[in-house]
């Protein structure tokens, strides 16, 4: 009975004693499970406020990007508008000298005009006739104090004849036009503003309207005014005869005889140097040394 006493008893404090590990290992266990639960919620709670604090610093900078792009503009404008002034101010300005430069030039060149010699000054109180105006290759010009309106066709040189049909072929709004055919009074004059203002010399001889009729040269127009082959308009030698259509043989022979008149313009070979007042030569009219030299004839243009 004292052994049973002794087993019951120390059986029952086993059993207690598994009893009470028992319990702290399932007291121990629900602690470390509330501190995991509570734990977790502190993570959770970590992260939505870090979620929170983003947020709120993308819209202060967008706010912020805003801000930047609304004075950028505003300063780019008033630097667009300052700009703008400068480049206008300077526009003004240079309208202002340009207007000033063709004011002097205007008064230069009415000066000029009146200090022009009277020999080359038509005192006719009729006004000048109107040149037709430039248009492309074709520059119009007169001489001072004269009405008779000139081209020359510079796009390459020709022999007479294409040169004379080239003229006519030119219809300039309702002009029609021809080879030159000046006026003793007005060769020298002519042969004188072309020179200067027109051609660059070289062979720049330019063909007129006139050529050999037997023993004379007359005027293709008009055909009642011609040349006297001892003319103090003729360059010294000219008109050249023989010596010139020698020099034709070799294009076409059958027309070597066939002489007609230029306006001596150019300055390579030229007899009397820079001498515009023998401006008239002769050479075959197959050559094609020199430019044609066109006036207006009439003006078809309708009223």
């Amino acid at each position: 009975r004292q052994l049973s006493n002794s087993l019951s008893s120390y059986f029952s404090g086993h059993m207690l004693n598994r009893m009470r590990i028992t319990s702290c290992y399932t007291l121990t266990f629900v602690f470390m499970a509330r501190m995991h639960i509570s734990l977790q919620q502190d993570v959770q709670d970590s992260i939505t406020e870090i979620l929170i604090s983003i947020h709120n610093l993308e819209n202060r900078l967008e706010e912020k990007l805003i801000n930047f792009e609304n004075r950028l503009e505003e300063k780019l404008f008033q630097k667009m508008e300052v700009f703008g002034h400068v480049i206008s101010s300077e526009i003004d300005s240079k309208i202002s000298n340009f207007e000033e430069r063709i004011s002097m030039c205007n008064d230069i060149k009415q000066n000029v005009s009146q200090d022009i010699p009277t020999p080359l000054m038509n005192q006719t109180e009729n006004p000048p006739a109107k040149c037709p105006r430039t248009n492309g290759d074709y520059s119009f010009f007169r001489i001072p104090g004269r009405d008779q309106c000139y081209t020359i066709i510079r796009s390459y040189t020709l022999p007479w004849k294409t040169a004379r049909e080239k003229c006519k072929s030119v219809a300039q709004r309702g002009f029609e036009l021809a080879l030159a055919e000046p006026a003793d009074d007005i060769a020298v004059a002519l042969a004188e503003y072309i020179v200067e203002n027109r051609l660059s010399g070289g062979y720049d001889n330019t063909w007129l309207g006139c050529r050999k009729d037997g023993p004379a040269y007359r005027f293709v127009r008009n055909n009642q005014t011609g040349l006297a082959s001892d003319s103090a308009l003729w360059d010294i030698g000219e008109p050249m005869g023989e010596e010139l259509s020698d020099m034709s043989d070799f294009d076409e022979p059958e027309n070597d005889k066939d002489h007609c008149v230029y306006l001596n313009t150019g300055t390579y070979g030229r007899k009397t140097a820079l001498d515009t007042t023998r401006p008239y030569g002769a050479m075959s009219c197959i050559m094609g040394w020199a430019y044609p030299l066109c006036e207006v004839v009439s003006d078809n243009r309708i009223p």
